[in-house]
């Protein structure tokens, strides 16, 4: 097993009818979620998205299913996209999530826009969808999480249980600079996102560093962070043809920063991620057309990697 490098998983719970639809994608998953524990790995994300073929759109309901069917693994979401929830809320929910399974729920925070259709449904006003009103949103989450509102806070009487020791995990998630300064100020972990650039990877190298140097400057001790980059694995070299002749063009396939290949080929290419970003964890978003193809490529790293 590989001790200096952690891998982990992202799921956007893609669905592709009529070969397979979004309850076929959740029950594979509460089917398969202890397998991939006992694969070797460290935790489970699931995204937040809105649209077409997505198996689910906000995540929080399915993690009690996923900390209840694995034992160690961490679960969490990937990330909660806060201009569109309510801090208090989303506070609630991850204290009872936290209090049920210590040290195990990842509360992933992230910027990312949804279609107009949706920000009507969620009823909030275009003017305040800026970064200013999300800014204010990730800080009123944090002090309610950790009942930190200052005395004279028109909130401060507010405390919400259960009084827990520890709470969720905050992870703050990114594809850019502009993303670590919340995730400085707040104390919280940072995955660097290669999916939703285009930047080459060497080009984005610097943001991990400056985060981690903003960090040890603020809190004197080096932070939790990792990258997440896309991956098809597949020891077929039929299916890998196949892959790349129809899916490379596409939108949601970023070739750019992602690892293609059998599992000897991904590994190595994932050992290169980690130490170009100095990392020692990286999380895996693996793309699929079948649940077979994911439950293949899922696998195979592991049994490649973690042997």
């Amino acid at each position: 097993m590989n001790k200096k490098l952690a891998l982990s998983l992202l799921d956007f719970g893609s669905f592709y009818p009529p070969t397979f639809y979004a309850h076929d994608v959740i029950n594979h998953l509460i089917v398969n979620i202890y397998e991939y524990e006992k694969m070797g790995y460290s935790r489970y994300w699931l995204s937040e998205h809105y649209g077409k073929n997505i198996a689910w759109n906000c995540p929080e309901h399915l993690l009690p299913l996923l900390a209840g069917y694995s034992r160690k693994l961490k679960v969490g979401a990937a990330g909660v996209l806060m201009k569109y929830h309510n801090p208090l809320r989303v506070a609630q929910a991850y204290k009872i999530l936290s209090a049920l399974y210590p040290d195990r729920i990842d509360l992933g925070i992230a910027r990312g826009e949804i279609d107009d259709v949706y920000k009507k449904a969620f009823a909030i006003s275009e003017e305040k969808l800026n970064n200013k009103y999300f800014i204010t949103q990730v800080d009123l989450l944090h002090d309610f999480l950790l009942n930190t509102h200052t005395e004279n806070h028109m909130f401060n009487q507010i405390q919400i249980q259960p009084i827990i020791s520890k709470p969720p995990s905050i992870w703050f998630l990114g594809s850019s600079i502009n993303s670590i300064q919340l995730a400085v100020k707040h104390g919280g972990a940072f995955c660097l996102s290669l999916i939703h650039s285009k930047q080459n990877a060497k080009e984005m190298v610097n943001i991990l560093k400056s985060f981690k140097e903003l960090y040890f400057e603020k809190y004197n001790i080096l932070p939790e962070c990792s990258i997440a980059l896309q991956c098809f694995c597949s020891n077929s070299l039929i299916t890998l043809k196949k892959f790349t002749s129809t899916n490379s063009e596409k939108n949601w396939w970023n070739g750019v920063n992602s690892v293609l290949g059998d599992s000897k080929g991904i590994k190595d290419q994932l050992l290169y991620f980690k130490d170009l970003f100095d990392v020692s964890e990286i999380v895996v978003l693996n793309y699929y057309t079948t649940l077979e193809e994911k439950q293949e490529s899922i696998s195979s790293v592991a049994n490649e990697f973690f042997k």
